[in-house]
């Protein structure tokens, strides 16, 4: 039944009902605080960096058609902020202990 929910969601956002997508997430999470997958959609949903589409392969490809077709809409998927991180960490945590005193 969660699984479901969760699938209506990502629905709701493919479809562009950015609200209600926000809104069945936050249901979610609502009734039990620890679905890494409504997290992790709410997050995608907040920083516009990343659009939900499924699972299925034609669906993926013609998404990444359209994003990768329509500048503005690329521009403005690449330059929004990503939640989880600049995707350095791994970096600076070898910068880090490479410059420990010892």
């Amino acid at each position: 039944m969660l699984h479901n929910r969760i699938k209506k969601g990502e629905e709701l956002f493919v479809q562009g009902d950015i609200k209600g997508a926000e809104k069945c997430f936050l249901k979610i999470l609502r009734e039990g605080l620890n679905n890494k997958e409504a997290y992790n959609s709410l997050g995608v949903i907040e920083a516009g960096a990343a659009r939900l589409v499924g699972t299925d392969p034609e669906n993926i490809f013609t998404e990444t058609v359209r994003i990768l077709e329509n500048q503005d809409e690329y521009q403005s998927m690449a330059k929004a902020i990503n939640p989880f991180g600049d995707g350095k960490a791994s970096q600076r945590i070898v910068s880090s202990i490479r410059n420990w005193p010892v």
